[in-house]
């Protein structure tokens, strides 16, 4: 098991939520990280689509191949 030290104003946050959801400390900062990794991969993708905008070529191709692509999401599931 690893331990890190945590500032008191986490520390605080953290028993609030303990004494409000009532599970152990640990798992409320699994819960936490997972929850800050997503957020932070949202984010990343979100600068991408921002990069790939600015270059009006690619973002054209990008949306080009997206009207291409429409609509053959349900390509042959219609008889199943």
């Amino acid at each position: 098991m690893t331990t890190a030290k945590i500032s008191s104003s986490s520390a605080s946050i953290l028993g609030r939520l303990q004494s409000r959801y009532h599970m152990p400390k640990t798992v409320l900062i699994d819960l936490a990280l997972k929850k800050y990794e997503e957020q932070m991969l949202l984010e990343e993708i979100n600068n991408g689509y921002a990069r790939l905008k600015e270059d009006q070529e690619i973002w054209k191709e990008e949306l080009a191949e997206r009207n291409e692509l429409d609509g053959t999401l349900w390509d042959g599931l219609e008889d199943e």
